[in-house]
């Protein structure tokens, strides 16, 4: 392909407007900006002003405004894990893991960003991740969701087995850990190594009636560094009671399976909302993580601090533009979308999502059932290698970011949005709702592309 293939790159121009047009007036958004920015003095010596053809996003609002507000840059790193294991989260009643509580903001969205189901994608909105009391069970359902396993890391070959040298298996989780078990004895049996106790969890005072019997893992209490935070986090249980004759395709274990995950699913929703830890704050004061939605291009450049200069920007939400391309690849005609610098590690060279094991209701009865837990956890520790071997190790790098004048800057990145075969799960939800136009041309990555802005059923 060739590297000039837009117009833009060919003759050193621009599509401004080209046809008909559709321009807003909008302003930078100073309380967002404030909320996700690093630090104040970011915000006041420009790091986040909005310049010309940028992608703008914007935080649905909550009250009439005269003009949308939005922001251009990439607020989302990849943050280390801060929190300690049994003092500022209660730590996991399981003893071949060492787990730790992931809940940086950009874990939050690019969970959300590659769920791939429905499924997946409620978990990851409510921050839940489905766990076992039994080793066997709980490799599986791990395997089945193999973004709570730390980069690099692998389950060790033999269940139940230690990882390398003997140590534990590293893996993080979600806000609400959710264990999932077939005898409700096992919320009744001690754990030496985690002082705690299961205790039932009392309805009454949820929204709606009618859920299941559910369990708290409840930490002891101590002094000093033994305190565990109780907030941060909840360990919730539930019994599966599956019928044993029947096999995993067994239509009620189906429905029992659906019908208990749902009234779980219903109850963490009503006693926990999503919280999130900034790079400003990274172990306290969380922030609800709000959606974000498409606003459309910059025309001009604007200012996030009003002290700097004019904070209103002109947003064109429909004509033909040319704008840089991202890391990507892409070819006329071909729908694009916006994503985050931190999603790249999600993605193929060729734009397609990563290959990886998907949790989906099937997944997880084959999980949790004797007789089809350990052939199945067999099958995806294969495809997890499979999948590993054929996935290409170069990282997709973002020329744009090392632009001269601001290189510590990211802005949203344009990508195509692949459909792929739906059997395979190669796009996700999110990238369904991210649709920002139509490419006019063929663009090599971080070249100047050529784009029909907005071209979408509604225009």
């Amino acid at each position: 392909m060739s590297g000039i293939a837009s117009i833009g790159t060919a003759t050193n121009s621009n599509l401004a407007g080209a046809g008909p047009s559709i321009n807003i007036t909008g302003r930078a958004d100073l309380t967002t900006i404030s909320m996700f920015s690093n630090s104040d003095s970011d915000l006041k010596n420009g790091q986040h002003d909005i310049k010309r053809h940028e992608i703008c996003l914007s935080v649905p609002q909550r009250q009439i405004q005269a003009y949308s507000a939005v922001f251009s840059f990439d607020p989302f790193v990849e943050m280390p894990l801060s929190l300690t294991r049994g003092i500022d989260f209660v730590e996991l009643p399981t003893t071949d893991l060492n787990s730790v509580l992931d809940m940086n903001i950009s874990r939050f969205y690019r969970d959300v960003g590659d769920a791939r189901n429905d499924l997946e994608y409620i978990l990851a909105k409510q921050q839940i991740s489905l766990h076992s009391l039994d080793q066997g069970r709980n490799r599986c359902l791990l395997l089945s969701q193999d973004r709570l396993l730390k980069q690099g890391e692998r389950l060790p070959a033999v269940p139940n087995a230690g990882a390398g040298n003997g140590a534990a298996v590293n893996i993080t989780h979600r806000r609400n850990a959710v264990f999932l078990s077939i005898d409700e004895q096992e919320f009744t049996v001690p754990d030496p190594n985690h002082p705690g106790v299961w205790v039932p969890v009392d309805h009454k005072g949820a929204v709606g009636h009618g859920y299941p019997p559910m369990y708290k893992f409840v930490a002891v209490q101590g002094q000093g560094p033994n305190r565990a935070n109780q907030h941060n986090s909840n360990v919730f249980g539930i019994h599966m009671d599956l019928r044993q004759d029947g096999g995993s395709h067994d239509i009620e274990n189906m429905r029992e399976l659906t019908n208990k995950l749902d009234s779980m699913i219903r109850y963490v929703m009503s006693v926990s909302q999503p919280k999130v830890h900034t790079e400003k704050n990274r172990c306290s004061a969380p922030i609800e993580p709000p959606d974000l939605v498409y606003a459309g291009m910059a025309l001009t450049d604007a200012c996030a601090h009003p002290q700097n200069g004019d904070t209103a920007v002109t947003l064109n939400i429909f004509s033909a533009l040319t704008v840089d391309n991202g890391p990507f690849s892409i070819l006329t005609n071909d729908d694009l979308m916006w994503i985050h610098d931190i999603e790249l590690p999600d993605f193929e060279k060729d734009g397609m999502r990563r290959q990886r094991n998907l949790l989906d209701l099937q997944s997880i009865l084959l999980c949790l059932h004797p007789a089809t837990a350990a052939a199945f956890t067999q099958g995806i520790t294969l495809r997890q290698a499979q999948f590993d071997l054929a996935r290409n190790k170069t990282p997709i790098v973002n020329a744009l970011k090392h632009k001269p004048g601001n290189p510590s800057r990211k802005t949203f990145l344009i990508a195509p949005q692949k459909k792929g075969f739906g059997l395979l799960h190669r796009s996700s939800i999110k990238d369904k709702m991210r649709h920002i136009g139509t490419s006019i041309s063929s663009c090599m990555p971080s070249k100047r592309l050529d784009l029909v802005n907005g071209a979408v059923a509604k225009f």
